[in-house]
C-alpha cells in the first residue's frame, strides 16, 4: 500500500478544506444577500439574481421611499437600478451615487427635483451639484424634473456612453454642459425643452453621437420585469 507523509497528508487536508470552505462562503453570502432582499421588498423591489448574486433591482411604485436605498450598500455584486414610477427626490440620489452602477434608470418620477432652478450653470464647484455614480455607463432620466443645473454632475462620469432624458424639461441653457459629454455614444432628448438651435449646436459639438430627438417617451425594454431573470 502506498505511504503518505506527514506533508502530504496536509497537503491533501487543504485541498479538501478549500471547495467546502468556498461553498460555505457562497452559501451564507446568498443567504445574506437574500435577507436584504426581503427587506426591500415592502418598498417594491424586484430582485434579478446572478450566481446566487444581486446583480439589479428595480423598484416600481408608490411604495418606494428613498431611505430603502441606504440597504443598497449591502450589496457588492449590485450594477443596474431601475426606478419605475417613484417618488425618489434629492435625497435618494444621494444614496445612489456612492454605488459603483453601471446602468441607473429613472422613469416617471414626478418628485424628482435635484436643486433649486437659480443654481448657477457655470459653477461646477457648488454645493447643490447633484452627483450621480461615477461608474455609469448608461443613465435614462425619462420624464424626471430635473432643472438643468441638474446635467453638470454629468461631467464627472468619464464611461458615460448613453443618456436618456426624453420628456425632461432641460433647455438650451444645459447645451454648454452635455457638449462636454464627448464620450457619448447615443443622447435621447426627445419631448425635452431643447429648441432647433439647441439641437443644432449639440449636432455639431457632440459629432460622434447618435441623437435622437424623435423617440416617443416609452420605456426601454430591458426595464420591464421581464428583462430581470428569476432568482437562482
Amino acid at each position: 500500500m502506498p505511504r503518505f507523509g506527514l506533508r502530504s497528508l496536509l497537503l491533501f487536508m487543504v485541498l479538501c478544506t478549500i471547495p467546502l470552505t468556498w461553498w460555505t462562503w457562497t452559501t451564507l453570502e446568498t443567504r445574506r444577500q437574500t435577507r436584504v432582499i426581503e427587506r426591500l421588498l415592502p418598498y417594491g423591489a424586484q430582485a434579478g439574481w446572478r450566481n446566487g448574486r444581486v446583480v439589479q433591482l428595480v423598484f416600481v411604485g408608490d411604495a418606494f421611499q428613498d431611505r430603502a436605498l441606504s440597504e443598497l450598500g449591502a450589496l457588492p455584486n449590485l450594477r443596474r437600478v431601475v426606478l419605475l414610477h417613484t417618488n425618489i427626490n434629492a435625497g435618494g440620489l444621494t444614496a445612489l451615487s456612492k454605488l459603483p452602477l453601471e446602468e441607473l434608470r429613472i422613469m416617471q418620477a414626478p418628485a424628482l427635483h435635484p436643486t433649486s432652478g437659480d443654481q448657477d450653470l457655470g459653477n461646477s464647484n457648488s454645493d447643490k451639484t447633484v452627483r450621480w455614480p461615477a461608474t455609469l455607463q448608461s443613465l435614462w432620466l425619462v420624464e424626471a424634473q430635473l432643472q438643468d443645473a441638474d446635467l453638470i454632475g454629468l461631467t464627472k462620469i468619464p464611461q458615460l456612453s448613453s443618456l436618456s432624458l426624453i420628456g425632461s424639461p432641460i433647455t438650451d441653457a444645459a447645451v454648454p454642459t452635455l457638449a462636454k459629454l464627448q464620450q457619448l455614444q447615443e443622447l435621447f432628448v426627445g419631448g425635452t425643452r431643447l429648441t432647433a438651435a439647441g439641437i443644432a449646436e449639440l449636432k455639431r459639438e457632440l459629432p460622434k453621437a447618435r441623437l435622437d430627438q424623435d423617440r416617443p417617451v416609452q420605456l426601454p425594454a430591458e426595464s420591464r420585469d421581464d428583462a430581470f431573470p428569476p432568482e437562482e
